[in-house]
């Protein structure tokens, strides 16, 4: 029998799992005879009437698992003990990279329990929390994660309700955090001081290339803050959603000025919008100044359609933006192959990186490059943990197995910034060392 430990809940919570015995659940009951015959890394228990006493048991396997990377948990019934068994093993396991758990009925205990296995998880890189209504101090606990995740990439907070004190909190924290790369805060209660808080925190934060605010309230004072934030050359976002949000002409005017300045921006989606002519066509205009804009998606206004000439226009604007993105990302894809074979691996990713993004719109295309992306994260993460490991070799005045994991690093990922950093200091204290006394040689004469 392997016992779960409890790390701190009540001893009646603690977790027990018998695995002489076959879950009462037919679905996880498969679900684990594949992972433990087929070696699977994907398990899909959504809506598989997932109890309490079922986390448990899976939360038990995962504890030793190495090979699911994909957890899909999404609409079943498990509560506060159910999650925070998960949680439990989630401190111990670290193949899991994506996590779904949209749906989820647990309350603040398990949510609380769930941010605080965030900090300690290594390898988390995609979260999904659709649509359970956690509240604002689950949403607390979550958001005070994010300075100390170095991990995450992907975080779906969709159809939470959260409102603009809750927009308010995920700023702060977004503002401590350089790793984050998509948010998603579709179908939720943000107005035009939501999306501000938000805009103010792009203006520090600038991996993040994907935010969706679809479905919110932020009108046309939201898009004006949104666009003042486009126009600053530290941001990095690429595709905006702001599809359904009471949006009218003079956002789309604001918008437009932004994408008329140096903006990284491929993709904006305006969808379901009250847009008429006049901000149709100022979108139009921008896109002879523009070359990057790849997607631009409009809601024909209530008068029936745009004008021929706005939509000829933009159709134009956008097919050149796209022939030229393809030839840029050619080059890219080149460069970071060439790069990947040097072992420059950090390059590299930013190079492929680079590249998908200028061909989101193109499905096929851009999922190969992500794939080739994908392929050298392993070597970058193995590089991360030798560079960490030889920084607190460092600290603690190891030199010498520090000098050990910084070269394995450098020998997986050449380029890695941060081994060369630690590398160079290691060298710098060794050279201000005086040096070492040599014994004196056998049968010589010391003086003193």
């Amino acid at each position: 029998m392997l016992r779960i430990p409890s790390h701190g809940l009540p001893t009646t919570q603690a977790a027990t799992a018998d695995f002489s015995e076959r879950p009462a659940n037919p679905a996880l009951r498969k679900a684990l005879d594949a992972l433990r015959d087929n070696d699977e890394d994907n398990l899909a228990l959504a809506g598989k009437d997932m109890s309490d006493a079922d986390m448990v048991t899976l939360a038990a396997v995962l504890r030793q698992n190495s090979e699911v990377q994909s957890l899909d948990l999404s609409n079943n019934p498990f509560g506060d003990r159910g999650l925070q068994a998960l949680a439990d093993a989630l401190r111990d396991n670290r193949s899991l990279i994506q996590l779904r758990l949209n749906g989820c009925r647990a309350g603040l205990p398990g949510m609380q329990a769930l941010a605080a296995a965030l900090t300690a998880n290594p390898g988390l890189s995609t979260l999904e929390l659709q649509r359970c209504q956690f509240g604002h101090a689950a949403l607390e606990a979550l958001a005070n994660t994010l300075p100390d995740n170095g991990r995450l990439a992907i975080l779906d907070l969709s159809g939470n309700g959260l409102n603009d004190a809750d927009a308010a909190v995920l700023a702060t924290a977004l503002a401590r955090n350089g790793y984050l790369k998509r948010l998603l805060l579709n179908d939720n209660w943000l107005t035009a001081l939501g999306a501000k808080a938000l805009s103010e925190a792009l203006l520090s934060h600038p991996s993040l290339e994907k935010l969706d605010l679809t479905n919110n309230q932020v009108g046309d004072a939201g898009a004006r803050a949104l666009a003042a934030a486009l126009r600053q050359t530290q941001v990095s976002l690429t595709s905006l959603n702001l599809n359904q949000n009471q949006i009218g002409d003079t956002g789309a005017f604001d918008l437009a000025d932004a994408l008329a300045n140096p903006c990284c921006l491929s993709e904006l989606t305006l969808e379901g919008n009250p847009i008429g002519n006049a901000g149709a066509q100022a979108l139009a205009e921008v896109l002879q100044y523009n070359g990057l804009l790849t997607t631009l998606k409009l809601s024909p206004p209530r008068s029936g359609k745009f004008d021929d000439l706005v939509l000829a226009a933009i159709s134009e604007g956008i097919n050149r933006n796209r022939n030229s993105a393809y030839e840029q990302m050619k080059l890219l894809v080149l460069q970071a192959t060439q790069l990947r074979d040097q072992g420059a691996f950090q390059q590299a990713s930013i190079y492929f990186r680079i590249a998908a993004n200028l061909v989101y719109f193109d499905t096929a295309r851009h999922l190969g490059i992500v794939l080739l992306q994908a392929a050298i994260e392993p070597d970058i993460e193995n590089a991360n943990q030798l560079a960490r490991a030889g920084q607190a070799h460092l600290q603690a005045g190891r030199y010498a197995q520090a000098h050990t994991a910084l070269a394995q690093a450098l020998q997986i990922c050449r380029d890695h910034t941060l081994a060369q950093a630690v590398l160079k200091d290691l060298q710098d204290r060794s050279t201000a060392m005086p040096p070492t006394p040599r014994p004196p040689e056998s049968g010589s004469c010391v003086l003193i």
